[in-house]
């Protein structure tokens, strides 16, 4: 587990990013009011993993995505941003 508890990091899930409007209004308004707090973006496909890389996230949590998207995505941003993988991973299909 990468996080000991909830004061390590603020994790966005899909109804705190619904609630904000979007990837990247809920970001800002963290950075801009939590400068000092690491924020990890919890996403379920490429487009919205584009936003949260665009809008500087510190982490990444590809949630429930396809074994060909995820390749994508560590292909075309995992060196601009950390990601973990969650969901359906197992050690068949890692």
């Amino acid at each position: 587990n990468h996080r000991h508890g909830l004061f390590d990091m603020i994790m966005l899930k899909e109804n705190h990013i619904r609630a904000a409007g979007g990837i990247i209004p809920a970001v800002t308004k963290i950075q801009n009011q939590n400068a000092s707090y690491k924020v990890e973006v919890e996403v379920s496909n490429l487009d919205e993993l584009a936003e949260a890389v665009a809008v500087k996230a510190d982490r990444v949590m590809l949630d429930n995505m396809s074994l060909k998207d995820i390749k994508a995505a560590v292909k075309r941003f995992g060196k601009k941003v950390e990601l973990e993988i969650s969901g359906g991973v197992n050690e068949d299909n890692i």
